[in-house]
């Protein structure tokens, strides 16, 4: 019974308070996949827009050494560098970060994948994992940008045949784990329809996500 004068304190109820609780559950059952979703696609805009700005290195790269691209080097593209035949090695200094130095490792943000994560290595160093493999190749099948493999020099940047359809880097859709010679399936860009997309950079210098297979 509320007394006169004074304010009357109202209660909710059981079922009031279950109500609240069964429309906040449903609430958040609809924000979180969309938030996740923005969470995705922020990775995959910034994936992209780093392979940009690899191309723009590469071809900053040939104008300073008479038109002849980054090369000759392993296959592999990781997210960090140290002085070795890789293609992020030969792009550092263009990038404005400091000279290789053997056995000492710079991260080298342009070439790491802001999507690229594992539940089955928590503890892994992800940048040294590989991140892209070079693949662009002419229909001799020389390796663009030179094999270190193959023991072929690289190419000059005109010689790429078609550069709007030729891929210079595509996304490494694997992620090496502690276990020897094991591996676990990385799709870091979410799915398009039954394919993951991965990121890709195209000798003209356009990057997207796709679901193509990598043209070699």
């Amino acid at each position: 019974m509320c007394v006169i004068k004074k304010v009357c304190k109202k209660k909710f109820t059981l079922i009031e308070l279950l109500l609240v609780i069964a429309i906040l559950g449903i609430l958040m059952s609809i924000l979180l996949p969309s938030l996740s979703q923005v969470r995705a696609k922020t990775k995959t805009a910034v994936c992209v827009t780093n392979l940009k700005q690899v191309g723009q290195l590469v071809y900053i790269y040939a104008g300073s050494n008479n038109d002849k691209l980054p090369g000759p080097n392993w296959h592999s593209i990781y997210g960090t560098y140290h002085d070795s035949p890789h293609l992020e090695s030969r792009l550092a200094i263009y990038a404005g970060l400091p000279k290789p130095i053997r056995n000492t490792y710079v991260d080298f943000d342009l070439t790491f994948c802001p999507g690229f994560d594992s539940s089955t290595n928590p503890n892994s160093n992800f940048r040294k994992n590989i991140q892209f493999m070079m693949i662009g190749k002419n229909d001799n099948g020389d390796f663009y940008f030179g094999s270190n493999v193959r023991n072929t020099p690289p190419r000059n940047i005109s010689e790429v045949e078609d550069a709007s359809e030729e891929n210079a880097l595509y996304e490494y859709d694997q992620l090496q784990t502690s276990v020897p010679k094991k591996t676990s399936p990385t799709p870091r860009h979410g799915k398009k329809g039954s394919k993951f997309l991965r990121t890709a950079l195209w000798f003209d210098g356009h990057a997207k996500a796709t679901t193509e297979s990598a043209k070699h």
